[in-house]
């Protein structure tokens, strides 16, 4: 959001102005990635087009006009196994990269043929509702979701076989 909408002087530090008109969301991704990286930065270079839209739209919402957190509507067959992942544990997993394995392999056994993107989409959509009675800003909840959907995708990489589940 820093780079999206700049911010005032604070402190010891001069303001930054916005660079929402001047780059398109691939590059905000491309320098925030670098911003988290660079300097001995230890942060992860997790950016991408796809969040700096999301908060691009966000930013456009007027602070005091208030949304509820509207989940994807996915098929019964696409969400049904990553719903029977409690919405304590996808909490969990949502923080701790280790739990993450539990309902990423859970959903590739029982749905062995289903792609990444699928996958990430139908675990996504249920952290979404696992979540939805938060009462954050609209904002967070989208970095959030996009946090969640990127361990999702890391967690994905890193299992062996679509039949193997750590217990």
């Amino acid at each position: 959001m820093a780079v999206l909408e700049g911010f005032p002087p604070q402190g010891t530090w001069g303001a930054m102005g916005s660079f929402a008109a001047t780059l398109d969301d691939d590059q905000i991704a491309a320098v925030t990635n670098y911003v988290r990286t660079a300097w001995g930065n230890d942060g992860l270079p997790n950016a991408t087009p796809w969040s700096v839209d999301n908060w691009r739209r966000n930013a456009e919402t007027p602070a005091d006009e208030s949304h509820a957190l509207l989940c994807p509507n996915l098929s019964a067959a696409v969400i049904q196994p990553a719903l029977g992942v409690s919405a304590g544990a996808l909490r969990q997993a949502s923080t701790d990269p280790a739990r993450m394995s539990m309902p990423v392999g859970n959903y590739r056994v029982a749905m062995p043929n289903a792609s990444k993107a699928d996958i990430v989409e139908a675990l996504n959509t249920a952290y979404c509702r696992a979540v939805a009675d938060q009462h954050i800003s609209q904002a967070r909840m989208t970095a959030q979701l996009s946090d969640f959907a990127q361990r999702v995708a890391i967690s994905l990489d890193d299992l062996k076989s679509p039949t193997s589940v750590p217990q």
